[in-house]
């Protein structure tokens, strides 16, 4: 237990009594979310709880102990090694990604300049800790079709929030990169526009994205194909949440151009992305050979896979 505890002491202080229990369960903790004058909010193992004033769970949230605005501040400070000035780029961005991959969602007043544009979040007033999980293996039963011999072929995943298409994408990436018996590892270039694939701390992917994958975090995925296709040379190049019509455009050149292409994209179907005029092009040129569609049905969760028009897999 203590082991987890030490995993987790980027989340909290390590040495506060205060914090000792839900690092001991963090393993189990998806979400913690902390605003001021009210109790913090902790999801785990699908159910809301709260925290007494010695740290201990309870179930009655509204019960919990209140956290203030000068408790938000100690977090803050402590997530920035007391150097708010140096993550004030990921700060202005509403987020910090912190050792161990972490996301810290940040709330509070926005400070812009005269064209509009935010500087920063000061007076932090609430924080939505969410706890990076790997989920290795995910992908093994499926990774038979994510190739043709040794090609990669461009493969997009659908879900809605929620669904798992980013853990997915991840150890597909993370396969791919190491190979496996009859494939060779590939060189894979990872734009990660919001830090949630690799979750990368001062550079380095802190989430496991294989031997052979070069990241480029917090970058545009406009921008950061580019650097990736001019700089490293990859074979595949992932991205996760497409949404803009030069995404994919210029997805299109780089498929003519050999270089494979793994993404995702919110969609509760895939009627109601192909009924989106920025796709049209998409799916009439079938850019993407396969579609992996993960859905909720039943609370439970499945997948599909779509070659074509052919669903070569079920679960």
């Amino acid at each position: 237990m203590q082991d987890i505890a030490r995993r987790y002491s980027s989340i909290f202080p390590a040495n506060s009594s205060f914090w000792k229990e839900i690092l001991m369960a963090m393993d189990k903790i998806t979400e913690i979310r902390i605003r001021v004058g009210t109790p913090a909010l902790i999801y785990m193992n699908q159910r809301e709880m709260s925290i007494d004033e010695e740290g201990k769970f309870i179930y009655v949230t509204a019960a919990g102990q209140k956290f203030f605005y000068k408790d938000i501040q100690k977090l803050v400070d402590f997530w920035c090694m007391d150097s708010r000035y140096a993550f004030q780029n990921e700060i202005k961005r509403g987020f910090l990604t912190i050792e161990g991959g972490h996301r810290i969602g940040i709330c509070g007043e926005t400070v812009t300049d005269e064209a509009g544009m935010i500087q920063s979040i000061k007076h932090i007033s609430s924080v939505n800790i969410r706890v990076a999980h790997e989920v290795k293996g995910v992908a093994e039963n499926i990774m038979k079709y994510i190739y043709v011999g040794e090609q990669v072929k461009n493969t997009l995943i659908v879900s809605a929030p929620g669904a798992g298409k980013t853990t997915l994408l991840r150890d597909i990436i993370r396969s791919v990169s190491t190979g496996k018996e009859k494939h060779h590892g590939k060189s894979v270039g990872v734009v990660d526009e919001r830090g949630e694939i690799a979750a990368c701390f001062q550079g380095i992917p802190q989430l496991d994205v294989g031997p052979r994958t070069d990241v480029l975090s917090n970058c545009p995925k406009k921008w950061g194909m580019r650097m990736l296709l001019r700089s490293m040379a990859p074979s595949v190049i992932a991205v996760d949440e497409l949404g803009e019509i030069e995404e994919i455009e210029l997805i299109q050149q780089m498929t003519g151009n050999g270089c494979a292409v793994i993404a995702t994209i919110h969609g509760e179907s895939i009627e109601e992305l192909k009924n989106k005029k920025f796709l049209d092009e998409m799916w009439q040129q079938h850019i993407f050979e396969n579609i992996i569609y993960l859905f909720k049905e039943k609370n439970q969760y499945h997948m599909e896979i779509t070659r074509g028009e052919k669903i070569c897999y079920k679960c």
